[in-house]
């Protein structure tokens, strides 16, 4: 029979055992809580990146600086989703910095590489990066979105919306959820003059998102466009919610305002505007439309002139300096600017010609850096540079080209001498055309 000391130390023993998987499993909970709370942000972070909240994410990664140790293999993750964000906004400098950065301290070579080819088609250099745009959504990784994304930027810089459209329809189906490729689609068709469809598809995106700012915008200016001023407005107070659509949005709602007749509402929202913005020519354009309207023409030059000084190829606005010109017994002057305004017209509407009937081949080349001198000379620099980058999808030695690029990049550095990107580019786009005229 055993005695009662022996029954007692069995069972301290029992409740020891017990003891130590308690305090094992405690031990795993506390290292797994530990691990969860130092990666959720990056988590997060990736998440909202992936759905292009930018602003959200950099709050994330900036917490997750704060939180993971200072170990290089910890950072190569959080540096690389910087690299992300600085590519989502265009800063393709401090993306390659960042590549960079995360390489050393050991990020995977293959995802940086997926990550550079995204940047390249993002930047409309479409040439390289389209011959990988099969393998990439092969196999997406989890970056669908991103690929998608890119490459639509990369093929709206190069007028190629028939590419965008194919890619924007998979992206579509697959994230019934997101409502960018609907925006996107609808940006496309607002490119293509497809009104009612661009109309159909902001109001889908708003559908899956009803604070999709961006879509309520553009909703706003293609119902303007179709002469429907009182339910733009409806579109315009929606995106005027977003920070940086405010005064764009307020500036619409005023131009509005004004076609509706109602001067008075029209001409407070404006005025209110340049107290925020002094500078901002949208809202001096349309303050001027109402003098005129009022036949309060000396007022109306005196906020128009600023604006074609500063900017000839205003049309609208030199327009209607013509006008009041006219108006204040000026006629000769007058007549220069209708004169003007005519021939920039005339070769913006040749450039347009040219553009509906372009091939998608090398032989188009020529043609595409005739539209793209236009654009720059008469029209948009946007509109130019996006001709131009085309060029080279086509025929990436083209020395004329290569050499307008040069110029162009030159003259934004003189401009703003603080973006040294501009100063790189010019740099890059003057060894390729050196290389091009070195070559055998």
């Amino acid at each position: 029979m055993e005695s009662p000391k022996t029954e007692l130390r069995r069972r301290k023993k029992k409740a020891n055992w017990w003891q130590a998987v308690l305090l094992v499993a405690l031990g795993c909970l506390v290292v797994a809580g530990w691990a969860w709370y130092l990666r959720k942000p990056v988590w997060e972070a990736r998440a909202e990146l992936l759905l292009g909240h930018d602003d959200e994410a950099e709050q994330l990664l900036k917490t997750a600086r704060n939180r993971w140790p200072q170990r290089d293999a910890w950072k190569a993750e959080i540096t690389f989703l910087e690299a992300r964000l600085a590519r989502h906004r265009g800063q393709m400098r401090q993306m390659h910095q960042l590549l960079v950065a995360a390489r050393k301290a050991g990020y995977d070579i293959e995802k940086l590489s997926r990550e550079q080819i995204m940047a390249q088609a993002q930047l409309g250099e479409m040439r390289d990066a389209e011959k990988r745009l099969a393998r990439l959504l092969s196999d997406p990784q989890g970056d669908e979105p991103e690929i998608c994304y890119a490459f639509i930027q990369g093929y709206l810089q190069i007028q190629q919306y028939q590419g965008a459209r194919r890619l924007l329809s998979g992206w579509a189906e697959d994230f019934p959820n997101d409502p960018r490729p609907i925006f996107l689609r609808g940006t496309v068709e607002m490119n293509m003059d497809l009104w009612k469809e661009a109309e159909k598809d902001y109001r889908k995106a708003l559908e899956v998102d009803p604070n999709h700012f961006q879509s309520a915008y553009h909703l706003a200016s293609v119902l303007l466009t179709q002469k429907h001023p009182e339910e733009a407005i409806k579109y315009f107070r929606i995106a005027a919610r977003d920070e940086t659509l405010r005064l764009d949005s307020l500036t619409g709602q005023g131009h509005c305002f004004r076609l509706l007749g109602k001067t008075k509402k029209a001409r407070e929202m404006l005025k209110d505007i340049q107290k925020q913005d002094p500078d901002n020519v949208s809202a001096a354009f349309e303050l001027a439309r109402l003098d005129i309207d009022d036949g309060e023409y000396q007022k109306a030059f005196e906020r128009l002139e600023p604006i074609v000084k500063a900017d000839p190829l205003h049309t609208d606005a030199r327009y209607q300096f013509a006008i009041v010109l006219h108006q204040i017994g000026r006629s000769e002057e007058a007549q220069e600017h209708f004169l003007a305004v005519k021939e920039i017209g005339k070769h913006l509407a040749d450039a347009s010609e040219l553009a509906e009937h372009i091939t998608t081949d090398a032989a188009s080349a020529d043609t595409r850096l005739e539209i793209a001198k236009t654009h720059l000379k008469y029209g948009s620099r946007r509109e130019g540079l996006m001709w131009l980058r085309s060029v080279l999808t086509f025929a990436p030695n083209h020395s004329e080209a290569l050499k307008e690029l040069e110029q162009y990049y030159r003259t934004r550095f003189r401009e703003n001498p603080e973006n040294e990107r501009f100063r790189e580019l010019a740099e890059q786009y003057q060894q390729r055309l050196l290389a091009t005229q070195n070559a055998p």
